[in-house]
């Protein structure tokens, strides 16, 4: 999934998406430097990781979702706060 965003997000990606082996590489290009906190919510909504990103303009890492289940990734730049959905099979 790739998404266009307005604000402070120029662009993001997550992939893939759905995922079976549970890696999902995630981009994130901020129209400025600016720093970046990642937020990974498992299933039944606990905070599973938090990863905070110096500032740049530029955002990539890889998370790994444990189990099966919907899971939800907060992104978080300059107070505004984008939230994607992603699907372990």
């Amino acid at each position: 999934m790739t998404t266009i965003a307005s604000d402070n997000f120029s662009r993001y990606q997550v992939s893939p998406n759905p995922t079976r082996d549970g890696y999902v590489n995630v981009r994130v290009e901020l129209t400025e430097l600016d720093a970046l906190v990642l937020r990974l919510y498992a299933p039944n909504g606990a905070l599973l990781q938090t990863e905070q990103h110096d500032a740049d303009n530029y955002h990539a890492t890889r998370l790994y979702l444990p189990v099966a289940g919907t899971y939800v990734l907060e992104m978080l730049s300059r107070g505004t706060k984008r939230s994607v959905k992603l699907i372990r099979r």
